[in-house]
């Protein structure tokens, strides 16, 4: 896990560098993660100085704050969509045909823009402290787990 964050030398300052949360990468694997974030014991151990309670607070206030410019640089994955999304877009296409026409070989670029703006839009949810259980199974809907025999247990999970 700790491959997933940068610590400043000079400050101190921990910074997540996996987006993929974010965007619930996770839930696309062969067994979905259902947890957005583990506080484990090594990210307690290296913010123990702060109060734990106090530093998650101010850096979820943070980014509520700071929404805009978070969605603003989303713009990004728009224009250049990560190639998880791409993949996931293929094998959705391949799964039901439901984000291609073309049989799930190639996905135009419309259907990859429908697909940003959809991770976009969960992002956007998050950040304004909709449900976040509603907003991953909206998610969990959208993937191949839906039609899976085992989706009712997932459902019931959330």
């Amino acid at each position: 896990a700790g491959e997933n964050f940068l610590i400043s030398m000079n400050s101190g300052f921990i910074f997540g560098i996996d987006f993929g949360v974010a965007f619930d990468n996770g839930i696309h694997l062969g067994i979905p993660e259902l947890i957005p974030f583990r506080l484990t014991s090594q990210i307690q151990e290296l913010i123990e100085p702060y109060s734990m309670k106090g530093y998650m607070k101010h850096a979820l206030y943070a980014l509520r704050r700071n929404q805009n410019l978070i969605l603003d640089t989303c713009d990004i994955f728009i224009k250049e969509p990560l190639i998880e999304w791409i993949k996931e877009a293929q094998n959705q296409s391949e799964e039901d045909n439901s984000f291609s026409k073309q049989g799930g070989v190639e996905i135009d670029d419309q259907d990859k823009m429908a697909l940003c703006l959809q991770k976009i839009k969960r992002v956007k949810d998050k950040l304004k402290g909709k449900n976040s259980a509603h907003i991953m199974m909206r998610e969990l809907a959208d993937s191949i787990h839906y039609k899976k025999d085992y989706f009712p247990q997932l459902k019931s999970a959330l």
